[in-house]
């Protein structure tokens, strides 16, 4: 592939069920040497160390469950959400843990894994989510691929106002002094996040908009497809 950039940005759905085949699609079509991915080193090991703990004690729990509520929505996403990220995941399984980089801050993941067993899989929790109207995973995720395409091709500054906030702000300065850096080393640089990092609009600080002066492309990955975007 000759790319318009050397720099590729690929965006993902978070939680997608169907993630993993549509971003090794497109990595195989770029056939990148170096990824760096939205998660942090601290986030990598501690799912690691934690991730069957987590699972055993969910299938436990929606064990206990009326059978009709076993398979609730919130309990699929629950479940995707105590998994490794499939950006993770699929990352380092195309190229190598050694040639995946996870260059995320641990800030957040540091302050809110830790209290996953405690807080999210407990019976408490598990009956207050089951508790609310449940949907088809495939038509949830369909939604959310609507409003990913929605949003990248008509940007509304309205719905990025999180990325105002003073950490979320530093976050995306931080993603972008990071990848700049690796960029500067590689000089062919892969990374994969969310797609509301790759939204393009002077109005909304987002990644993009900190690196937009070596012209990335982007891609879309809906489920087990791929988009390249266009500005």
């Amino acid at each position: 592939m000759n790319p318009t950039s050397r720099l590729i940005l690929i965006g993902t759905v978070h939680l997608d069920p169907s993630g993993s085949q549509g971003l090794d699609s497109v990595l195989n079509l770029i056939n990148p040497k170096i990824i760096t991915v939205e998660i942090s080193r601290f986030s990598v090991r501690y799912r690691e160390e934690h991730q069957v703990e987590w699972l055993n004690r969910l299938r436990m729990l929606t064990g206990c469950l009326p059978p009709e509520k076993r398979n609730h929505l919130q309990v699929k996403l629950l479940r995707a959400q105590l998994t490794m990220p499939f950006e993770w995941r699929t990352s380092s399984s195309f190229s190598g843990s050694s040639r995946s980089l996870a260059i995320d801050s641990g800030r957040l993941s540091q302050k809110e894994l830790p209290s996953w067993r405690d807080e999210l899989i407990t019976r408490k929790n598990i009956a207050r989510i089951c508790d609310t109207p449940d949907i088809p995973l495939d038509e949830y995720m369909k939604a959310r691929y609507r409003e990913a395409i929605e949003l990248l091709s008509h940007p509304d500054p309205h719905k990025f106002k999180w990325l105002d906030d003073e950490y979320w702000c530093w976050r995306e300065k931080l993603l972008a002094k990071r990848i700049k850096k690796i960029f500067s080393l590689t000089g062919f640089l892969v990374h994969v996040g969310g797609w509301a990092h790759l939204v393009d609009h002077p109005g909304i600080p987002s990644l993009l908009s900190m690196i937009s002066v070596y012209n990335p492309t982007r891609f879309l990955v809906i489920g087990r497809k791929f988009h390249r975007l266009t500005s």
